[in-house]
């Protein structure tokens, strides 16, 4: 197998996970740096990382396994396979949409056509719920089947104390829903205290918002500083996997989130429609359990996963 590329943040949560379950059946090779275009410090590095990743041959492999379908030198493996390698499969990790609000892939010149490229050109493409899956109905490559999530959940979860304090994880950007989260610090209490795990943005007025900014820090710092309890918000509007998330519920917090269809996994008395009942929640109290944590184990040990399609399962 080739593995095309490297994912940035997500190489810890997705890629590595990934290597490890299929490595006794598969012979590794990898190639390309880091493919993550949501990240502004890689542009000057970009395209020569995506060309670092064009082998010289595709005869000794398999599968070749890309680490975002969002790949821009596609169209060079497609042309390989055809005249070095037919029975080579091409796969990908599903890592963003045209379709989802303002996702960043949309920033991409000509990216719904380009997307339009992309479904129809890989033999698979990994997605993580079956409601992306239906988003493409022409495509009949995609695969349902679980990022790797066996980090978060083989956690011990602690019982963190009742707190007013709520985390915003995610890039403090407008794809992940910014706009309605300072309207909701804006309609809280001064009880309520906000953490960012973010850099300021340049110019933000923070004397009306009084949030706290950590910057891009650990997830050891990140584990001490929700030590004291809270909730972990989201109101993405783009989203697949929110690892961030995840990582926050495992270390003991209560997620409060929109109804986006990627937080399914979390039962409805989680899920807010209005500032009004995300208030509320925390007003009241509201308590992500052991008894619910133990249900989202069991939700993602009984699904399928990408290593199981890998591995012929």
């Amino acid at each position: 197998m080739l593995i095309v590329g490297q994912l940035g943040y997500h190489e810890k949560n997705i890629i590595l996970p990934l290597i490890e379950e299929i490595k006794e059946e598969y012979e590794i090779d990898r190639l390309g740096g880091n493919f993550d275009f949501f990240v502004p410090s890689n542009y000057p590095n970009l395209i020569q990382n995506y060309f670092s990743a064009i082998p010289n041959s595709l005869k000794d492999y398999d599968v070749v396994f890309f680490v975002d379908f969002w790949n821009m030198i596609l169209p060079m493996f497609v042309w390989k396979k055809s005249i070095e390698n037919p029975s080579c499969r091409l796969v990908g990790i599903y890592h963003g949409s045209t379709e989802f609000e303002n996702d960043v892939a949309c920033e991409i010149p000509n990216a719904k056509k380009y997307e339009e490229y992309l479904l129809s050109s890989y033999d698979s493409i990994f997605v993580h719920f079956d409601w992306i899956k239906d988003l493409h109905k022409t495509s009949d490559n995609l695969i349902v089947a679980t990022y790797p999530v066996s980090e978060q959940m083989n956690r011990v979860r602690p019982n963190l104390p009742s707190s007013k304090t709520v985390y915003f994880i995610h890039r403090f950007h407008e794809d992940k829903g910014v706009n309605s989260f300072l309207a909701f610090v804006e309609s809280c209490s001064e009880k309520v205290n906000f953490v960012v795990f973010d850099s300021m943005p340049v110019g933000f007025n923070n004397e009306k918002y009084k949030i706290k900014f950590t910057g891009r820090v650990s997830q050891e710092e990140i584990k001490y500083i929700v030590s004291t309890g809270g909730y972990t918000w989201s109101s993405a509007k783009s989203e697949i996997v929110s690892y961030g998330m995840l990582d926050l519920v495992s270390y003991g917090l209560t997620p409060i989130v929109n109804n986006h269809p990627a937080y399914q996994i979390f039962p409805r008395k989680f899920r807010y429609s209005s500032i009004e009942e995300a208030k509320v929640k925390i007003e009241n109290d509201l308590r992500y359990s052991e008894t619910d944590w133990n249900e989202l184990i069991s939700y993602y040990k009984k699904s399928y996963k990408i290593s199981d399609s890998l591995l012929g399962r």
